[in-house]
């Protein structure tokens, strides 16, 4: 339940590509949202909502950071994703989601994780319309 395993990151250039021209753009800081909500998927064992995570090295110079930032979006992440997965498994729709960090510091994960729980409810109220 409370995993994040390869089959729920987007890797594919094509679906990160089809994201990027079709998919709806949302802000939340620190995050900036891509995400493209479709009709069911298309293997019965993929994941319902597949995330890439990236962090700028503009901002931040040192993997050592960047690293960090990514850790803690996605543990937040993995541990707020229940509710935004059981919605789109009954809706029987699917979702692709990038989340770029976009502030210039690194902040607490406390932050992080409030911003994860924003842009779970605004993703759940879209897949419900």
């Amino acid at each position: 339940m409370n995993s994040f395993r390869k089959k729920e990151r987007l890797c594919s250039k094509k679906q990160i590509e089809m994201l990027f021209t079709q998919g709806n753009v949302v802000f939340v800081f620190p995050f900036k949202i891509h995400y493209r909500i479709s009709g069911a998927t298309a293997a019965p064992q993929a994941a319902p909502c597949r995330v890439m995570i990236t962090a700028p090295k503009r901002h931040f110079k040192k993997a050592v950071h960047r690293n960090v930032l990514k850790r803690r979006t996605r543990e937040a992440f993995r541990l707020h994703k229940q509710a935004l997965t059981t919605t789109l498994t009954a809706q029987g729709k699917s979702l692709q989601l990038i989340l770029h960090y976009v502030s210039e510091t690194i902040l607490p994960y406390e932050l992080l994780a409030g911003a994860i729980k924003n842009i779970n409810n605004r993703l759940i109220q879209q897949a419900e319309l």
